[in-house]
């Protein structure tokens, strides 16, 4: 079956995409009213005050997953590097693969987690049958992966939870051909993605799609849709949840030739709409978010600027209000982790915030903020190679980086 890539924008590329275009419309089918957002990963004392040294090489987690690419890549760009890092339940894991050429097809994606602090602890939980881990999602006691790309072609997607300690697949997202995201809201689990029926799919009809389970994944029903308007893709990629709905954001390709346009919408239980004109999430095109304890969440992304794009981190407040992280401005963030306990965020960003800029240097700064407004420096450095995840597992900052290794820093004790 024919796979679909992700625009450029969403993954990373170097390429710069058309800014984006605002759009509303949805086909949206009618579910029941689902309510209650959970969302944690394990993590122990206060960060404010704590400082680390520029962090160094600790361990190569994906040295065999690398060697496979270059085998099969032959001379391809693949992605090497470590996409995503969780703390739960006391382990820290790891995310990567590339669906962009199906290494999963090749090499086994497999959840990597390390069990202490050593650097040769990594341990495969679990082999997926992905072509990659593009996040985990701690929701409450459970930890859950969306299969963004499945290794059988069927319009069936899957998507992972470790519960009570094991790991289990459900093949149950009915005409999921990519699922990239999950949350748990008023009891229930969500997830966004891409697909259609058989009949759909080859006739060129893609469907941007919001599912929805109330048994654990053991079963999925389709709650709404957007359409490709007959040629290209549709996705949603991205769920917040809120107090009395859940954010979702995605694309078309196909609207209007050569340009993506952004479908940004909320889920009121019942109804997919448009947000409001003047809000600035409407045509914010959503990589990434993350959900905070109080409610509300981070959200980053493109947003266009002076004829161009360009990074951009939004708070969001629990009633789903968006303003920017205007600390941030100027920056390009590329990975946020919450601290459970204390509810500090880690913020981790660079110096370039120019859409698909490629600098021969980045300089990286590690902030910590409690409310995202007031922002310490951890720890700030020059590197050749981007990191793109940051998570801290007890007294070490960890961060993965593109070329595939993992780094750590300690971090000192509180300052008085």
């Amino acid at each position: 079956m024919k796979r679909l890539l992700l625009p450029a924008l969403l993954l990373g590329c170097t390429s710069t995409p058309p800014p984006p275009v605002d759009a509303s419309a949805a086909d949206v089918t009618d579910a029941p009213p689902p309510p209650d957002v959970t969302s944690a990963d394990a993590g122990p004392r206060r960060l404010a005050g704590r400082r680390c040294d520029a962090p160094a090489v600790w361990s190569q987690p994906l040295a065999d997953y690398l060697a496979a690419g270059e085998r099969v890549a032959m001379g391809r760009a693949f992605l090497r590097g470590v996409q995503d890092l969780a703390v739960f339940q006391g382990r820290l894991f790891v995310g990567y693969g590339d669906a962009n050429i199906n290494l999963g097809r090749e090499t086994p994606i497999e959840v990597r987690a390390y069990t202490d602090a050593r650097p040769d602890a990594a341990t495969a939980e679990f082999r997926t049958d992905e072509e990659q881990i593009e996040q985990y999602r701690a929701l409450g006691d459970e930890l859950w992966i969306a299969g963004v790309d499945a290794t059988e072609d069927a319009w069936l997607g899957n998507v992972y939870g470790r519960v009570n300690g094991t790991w289990t697949k459900h093949r149950t997202v009915g005409n999921g051909v990519h699922v990239h995201d999950l949350t748990r809201w008023r009891g229930a689990l969500w997830a966004v993605g891409s697909g259609g029926t058989p009949d759909e799919w080859n006739a060129g009809d893609i469907y941007g799609h919001l599912w929805r389970s109330d048994d654990g994944a053991r079963s999925f029903t389709v709650a709404a849709r957007h359409h490709n308007q007959g040629r290209g893709d549709a996705r949603w990629v991205r769920l917040l949840p809120l107090r009395d709905a859940l954010l979702l954001f995605g694309y078309r390709t196909g609207a209007t030739a050569g340009n993506t346009t952004v479908v940004n919408q909320r889920w009121d239980g019942t109804t997919a709409t448009a947000l409001a004109a003047d809000d600035p999430l409407r045509a914010m095109f959503v990589v990434e978010t993350l959900p905070l304890r109080d409610g509300g969440g981070l959200v980053r992304g493109a947003a266009s600027a002076n004829g161009g794009l360009v990074h951009r981190a939004l708070r969001v407040d629990p009633e789903g209000r968006a303003a920017e992280v205007t600390a941030l401005r100027g920056r390009q963030v590329l990975d946020a982790w919450q601290d459970p306990e204390t509810r500090e965020v880690l913020v981790l960003s660079a110096d370039e915030d120019t859409w698909g800029a490629t600098p021969l240097q980045y300089a990286v700064r590690l902030d910590v903020t409690p409310d995202l407004a007031t922002f310490t420096e951890v720890v700030s450095f020059v590197t050749d190679d981007p990191t793109r995840a940051v998570a801290r597992w007890g007294d070490h900052v960890y961060l993965g980086r593109d070329d595939g290794a993992l780094l750590r820093c300690p971090l000192e004790p509180t300052r008085q």
